[in-house]
């Protein structure tokens, strides 16, 4: 039995999918009701954590509700909302060990995240991360003479299955961080001369990593630039930048609701990755 949460109810999913209400008292407080006649076996809940409290709230609830009467909770994350701040630095909190800390008390069953930005967060919820290799690779497969590009030094094993999917080289670019939101590229290791360059990575968000590293390809002789990410934010006016960008064509998937008009993205579905989760 699957329970879609507000933050996943654009997802269309196959199999048995169960009713529960969300309202909210007069003071705002949020008010959940299963409806359905629950009882007993093992239920998967379907629910990000955005940037938003009410998401993570929701989730704890109803995953709590669920598990007073007596089923086995399990669930995937399609989008884990805060993963970046996965560090404490002076004054900075450490807010996805705080956001884990928080998952982690509900006691689920399984937990699924569809392609966290740091995996090392497991060690404060246990989860498995889930990249979407297949999906991209099917998208991608007819490039001739590729080369995949890992943005950054976090994004060598997501990049490393993509190219053995592909059978294919990989290079790394090295990069220097100015603040939330903003990075710089600064060397690439590897040679994609007269290649043509596919960068994987787990976001876009303002769009300035993805189009500084096609900048940097495009300056090192790199043929065409693709893009795969599976979390599309587009902050902003991400969207015109990209447009504009030397990228010639951008893979994203629909973790988030996304209502995207542009020649250059192309969204593709989630759901069947999700489905083999819930049914392998």
């Amino acid at each position: 039995m699957i329970f879609l949460t507000s933050s996943a109810r654009h997802l269309k999913l196959k199999g048995r999918k169960r009713n529960y209400s969300l309202d909210k008292y007069p003071s705002g407080e949020i008010k959940i009701n299963v409806i359905a006649d629950v009882n007993s076996g093992c239920v998967f809940i379907i629910g990000s954590v955005l940037p938003d409290a009410n998401s993570l709230l929701e989730i704890m609830i109803f995953g709590d509700v669920l598990k007073e009467r007596g089923l086995k909770v399990n669930i995937v994350i399609p989008y884990l909302a805060y993963a970046r701040q996965d560090k404490q630095e002076g004054g900075e909190p450490f807010a996805a060990r705080v956001v884990c800390n928080i998952l982690r008390t509900v006691g689920f069953g399984k937990a699924y995240v569809i392609d966290a930005h740091n995996i090392k967060l497991n060690r404060f919820f246990r989860f498995i991360n889930v990249i979407p290799v297949n999906i991209f690779s099917k998208e991608f497969s007819r490039i001739n003479d590729p080369i995949v590009i890992a943005p950054d030094k976090g994004g060598v094993k997501r990049a490393k299955g993509m190219a053995d999917f592909l059978s294919c080289e990989m290079a790394c670019i090295e990069k220097a961080r100015l603040g939330p939101g903003r990075a710089i590229s600064l060397a690439l290791k590897g040679n994609v001369r007269n290649r043509n360059a596919l960068i994987i990575d787990d976001m876009i968000d303002t769009g300035g990593t993805i189009i500084n590293a096609a900048d940097l390809l495009k300056k090192n002789g790199a043929k065409d630039v693709y893009v795969a990410a599976t979390h599309g934010l587009f902050s902003g006016n991400a969207i015109k930048k990209l447009e504009k960008s030397q990228i010639k064509k951008i893979v994203i998937t629909n973790t988030l609701p996304l209502n995207v008009s542009s020649n250059k993205i192309k969204v593709v579905k989630i759901e069947p990755l999700i489905e083999k989760i819930i049914y392998s």
